[in-house]
């Protein structure tokens, strides 16, 4: 049986409102200056890869030879 304290944090906009409370009780305790709407907005995604960096990985990838490497074997 669930405690009557315990959040239901089945649905995602339940759970990035405990996150959010989480991290502004944290931010109070540790005296931290919360951060501002433009900052907030600026931070990239969790996840975010620059196309620049996806196309050289790509590009390496594409040069690499097929075959295992036999550089170092006597």
């Amino acid at each position: 049986m669930a405690d009557a304290a315990t959040p239901n944090l089945d649905s995602p906009q339940a759970f990035q409102t405990q996150v959010a409370q989480i991290l502004a009780i944290t931010a109070r305790a540790w005296r931290l200056t919360p951060r501002s709407a433009q900052a907030l907005a600026r931070r990239a995604a969790y996840g975010y890869v620059p196309r620049r960096t996806r196309l050289r990985t790509a590009a390496a990838l594409a040069l690499r030879p097929a075959g295992p490497s036999f550089a170092y074997s006597w």
